[in-house]
């Protein structure tokens, strides 16, 4: 598990991920298991066009090596 600090607009949020490893990079992929800002659960709340988004963007920052 790991935490990733996303900022957008000044507002901190902190992800929480977990890493799905297979044998190749193209397929391994993080998956969101918390998202939360100043210590509030939002992840639920959160419309999954946004979860998406903050996913594509925590896939762009983990380094898979």
């Amino acid at each position: 598990m790991g935490t990733w600090t996303y900022t957008v607009d000044g507002a901190e949020f902190e992800v929480d991920y977990e890493i799905d490893w297979v044998d190749d990079r193209e397929t391994t992929r993080a998956y969101i298991t918390s998202i939360k800002h100043k210590g509030v659960e939002f992840l639920d709340l959160l419309s999954k066009g946004i979860v998406e988004y903050l996913s594509e963007k925590l896939n762009e920052h983990v380094d898979y090596d």
